[in-house]
């Protein structure tokens, strides 16, 4: 599970970027949906209009190129650890690493390395946690979640291939 995801967060006061794989320093194994998340299609940002009152209608200026808007994506994440105490501990860490730190960057870039892509998110809330539970089939322990980012660097490069995907997203763990 090692070596699929790597999170880089930058320290402004050392000018200096800390990078971190993402299962052995968190636990972080990413759920099928992952792909879906990352690659949507970004809308563009509003365009001047001008409503003439007594027209159908409004005018829009279809001249002004086109500018994308930030991408709002969810992110299907399983922290799965060796027991309970060390899962606090990879839990917390990562809480520590997404609510930010005050000499820190508010982005977290995650760097996918089969693929070659790295996403710039910044957090901006989570849903519920499932309950800790075991993953089913060895010792670990495990929960899932859903976090929500803002992608503020949309992408403009064709979709990859589902495929690519598919040795980095996992859609059996079972926690029971």
């Amino acid at each position: 599970m090692t070596g699929f995801c790597e999170i880089s967060t930058y320290n402004h006061v050392e000018q200096e970027y800390t990078t971190v794989d993402a299962y052995a320093q968190y636990g972080i194994v990413f759920e099928k949906g992952t792909y879906e998340a990352l690659f949507p299609l970004p809308s563009p940002k509003p365009r001047y209009e001008y409503d003439w009152g007594g027209e159908h209608g409004i005018e829009i200026d279809e001249f002004t190129p086109t500018v994308l808007a930030a991408t709002q994506v969810t992110l299907p994440i399983v922290i799965i650890s060796n027991n309970e105490a060390d899962f606090l501990s990879k839990y917390m860490a990562f809480r520590t690493l997404i609510l930010g730190k005050p000499d820190h960057s508010v982005y977290v870039d995650f760097i996918f390395l089969q693929t070659g892509r790295r996403f710039k998110l910044r957090y901006t809330g989570g849903a519920t946690l499932s309950i800790l539970g075991t993953v089913r089939g060895s010792r670990k322990v495990g929960m899932r979640f859903r976090l929500n980012f803002s992608d503020d660097f949309p992408r403009t490069e064709p979709l990859l291939p589902a495929s690519v995907f598919d040795e980095m997203t996992f859609d059996d763990i079972i926690l029971d």
